[in-house]
Formats: structure tokens, sequence, C-alpha cells
């Protein structure tokens, strides 16, 4: 029982090391995501001045 809980604390640990750095990798994803398309959804309209992607 004892052996489950420090692997559950280890766990823990990790989670709360690495959980910013997360935080911010989904961040950056999500803008980069939110970018391409609206470059793409520009570039679809005929604005080809986007093509910097």
């Amino acid at each position: 029982m004892s052996a489950k809980r420090h692997e559950f604390s280890s766990y823990y640990k990790v989670l709360y090391i690495f959980y910013p750095y997360l935080e911010i990798l989904k961040r950056v994803l999500f803008e980069w995501k939110l970018k391409t398309f609206i470059v793409h959804f520009l570039n679809k309209r005929g604005f080809g001045c986007f093509d910097w992607f």
C-alpha cells in the first residue's frame, strides 16, 4: 500500500514540475494553430500577401 502511495507522490511531483511548461506548450500550439488557420482562411479568400507560413 505504501509503495502505491509513493508511486502516486512521485507522479504528482513530476506533474507539479512540468505543469507550467505543459501550459506554455498548449498555449503556443493553440496560437500557432489559430495563426495558420487564419492565414489559410485569408489565402482562400484571395489575400495573397499572407504567404509567410
